[in-house]
């Protein structure tokens, strides 16, 4: 009597079982962390895009961003920078909490810096901060600030340029 075996043993699916795990925990955390780098880097094309819109703004139409207004050129910087942060895409704005700030210095330029907070449900590490000379930073979300209200570059030791 010939026994005809159809099937797996039980050994050889617990083995199948820890290979797929050893697999699932060295990639599971990698591909999170290439979908981090993604999305960082979308919202650091945002803020780019819409610094290179403010630039446009102002050669556009000098006269209304001329130096010397003071608070008044705070306030229309101000404006402009939050209807163009409204526009970026929900789906980045669930992951990132976007700020920026406009501040009057020397009495007659505006230092306008801009960031991406990585958001608590987003469960991200990293920030993207654009300084006042449009150099961007990639930044530890718990040495970063939710507001975007520096001068220039934050004093974080671990920021890196991005």
């Amino acid at each position: 009597m010939k026994k005809y075996s159809y099937g797996f043993t039980l050994v050889e699916l617990m083995i199948v079982i820890v290979i797929v795990g050893i697999l699932a925990a060295i990639a599971l955390p990698a591909y999170r962390s290439h979908v981090e780098k993604t999305n960082l880097a979308e919202a650091k094309q945002k803020l780019v895009d819409i610094r290179q819109k403010l630039e446009t703004q102002k050669m556009t139409a000098p006269g209304e961003y001329a130096r010397g207004a003071g608070a008044a050129l705070e306030t229309k910087y101000g404006t402009f920078l939050q209807g163009e942060l409204g526009k970026i895409d929900p789906k980045l704005t669930g992951k990132y909490t976007f700020s920026r700030s406009a501040k009057v210095i020397n009495g007659n330029q505006v230092n306008v810096v801009m960031q991406a907070y990585p958001t608590a449900s987003s469960g991200y590490k990293f920030g993207v901060f654009i300084d006042s000379t449009n150099k961007a930073w990639r930044c530890p979300k718990t040495v970063m600030s939710a507001t975007a209200d520096y001068t220039s570059q934050p004093a974080f030791g671990n920021c890196e340029a991005f």
